[in-house]
């Protein structure tokens, strides 16, 4: 096993562009804000989204700035933002992004106002495009996850592996992180729960999976995870690659698209359709806005109660069986006799124009406005 690491090679780690110094004050104004949310212990994975924006505007920057690099003001000022945001407009990047890049930025300029690197904030009063809401998000239906598992090879070690990674992903709603970050010790067989310790936000929270999730895991402990690594401490990853480390976030979540595109599925997302799928099919099967909560690990209730806007089925059903007139009318139940292929449609004539069914008489509590009635007659 040692001998597979030793020859895994790689690529050497990138460098760091704001260490080069091309971008001059601004440069050296980020790599001093990043340090300071090091030291207000930030996660590392919110440190790099910010890194992200920050090197975003950074390219912007050296293509489009005309002048030196030695005045901050003039590097961060409210025309360049304005102009970095037109040319985003004009390649086509969403309202999210657009205004995720001015949030970093102004969270930048205002570190730098507080700490006297700046006179003024010359962002504070700069407007965010305006983000659109929530989108809904995309899920699995339940015959197509059954499918979607059903595709390893469970005669394989490497299938066994795969299988119990799918059932997981399903069962338990984590996010690729939680997982990739799982150890043996997490797992308790006794009571079907999972221990997720580093969680969003360094949380932690016990999640169950069923009998069904632990008999793959018991299977893959078993048959797959012994062939890759002879680590068996309860402290080492309960899922590993062939060189027995754990799995990188970004290549479970490859691993998930490959398979996803083995069933034709061909919406985008891998590892979060699975998790929306659990939330969904737990909110279809009648589980409390609450419980859903405590197993995906969200910090605020409004944002699980998105899935209320997804489970439309569940939701016509309730209407169906609630309501004084869910299930009844002149149509039925039956879904074909309100179909729009039912009614009647206009079929057109030899001479191009379209001709309109014959109008059935109009009933005779109706009344009829295009003749006189007695009354008025007399």
């Amino acid at each position: 096993m040692q001998a597979w690491k030793d020859r895994k090679g790689g690529l050497p780690p990138a460098p760091d562009p704001f260490k080069n110094g091309k971008a001059g004050a601004y440069d050296k104004a980020c790599l001093d804000w990043l340090a300071s949310l090091r030291l207000r212990n930030l996660s590392p994975a919110t440190i790099e989204t910010y890194r992200w924006a920050l090197l975003r505007y950074r390219k912007w920057l050296l293509v489009h700035h005309r002048g030196g690099f030695k005045r901050l003001s003039s590097l961060v000022s409210v025309r360049h933002i304005l102009a970095f945001q037109q040319d985003l407009l004009d390649a086509a990047a969403t309202p999210h992004t657009r205004a995720y890049l001015l949030a970093n930025l102004k969270r930048l300029t205002h570190w730098l106002t507080a700490n006297a690197r700046l006179k003024h904030d010359p962002l504070q009063g700069l407007e965010s495009p305006r983000a659109p809401t929530h989108r809904l998000p995309r899920y699995l239906p339940l015959d197509t996850v059954e499918t979607l598992l059903e595709i390893p090879d469970v005669s394989d070690p490497l299938g066994i592996w795969d299988r119990a990674m799918l059932e997981l992903f399903y069962a338990s709603g984590l996010r690729r992180k939680e997982l990739a970050l799982l150890e043996l010790q997490d797992l308790d067989f006794h009571q079907r729960q999972i221990r997720v310790r580093f969680g969003k936000g360094d949380k932690q929270r016990i999640v169950p999976a069923g009998c069904r999730t632990f008999g793959w895991l018991r299977k893959y402990l078993a048959h797959s995870r012994p062939k890759l690594t002879d680590s068996a401490e309860p402290g080492s990853p309960l899922f590993v690659t062939g060189y027995g480390d754990a799995f990188s976030p970004g290549s479970l979540g490859h691993m998930i698209r490959e398979y996803l595109d083995r069933i034709g599925f061909q919406q985008p997302g891998a590892c979060h359709l699975l998790r929306h799928s659990c939330a969904t099919h737990l909110m279809d099967g009648g589980a409390g806005l609450r419980a859903i909560q405590c197993i995906l690990g969200h910090s605020r209730l409004d944002t699980t109660a998105i899935y209320t806007h997804v489970s439309n089925r569940k939701l016509t059903e309730i209407h169906a069986r609630c309501h004084p007139h869910g299930d009844e009318g002149p149509f039925g139940s039956d879904p074909a006799a309100i179909a729009p292929d039912s009614r009647a449609k206009y079929t057109p004539t030899s001479g191009g124009t379209t001709q309109n069914p014959p109008r059935s008489p109009a009933p005779t509590n109706q009344v009829n406005r295009t003749q006189p009635s007695e009354s008025s007659a007399s």
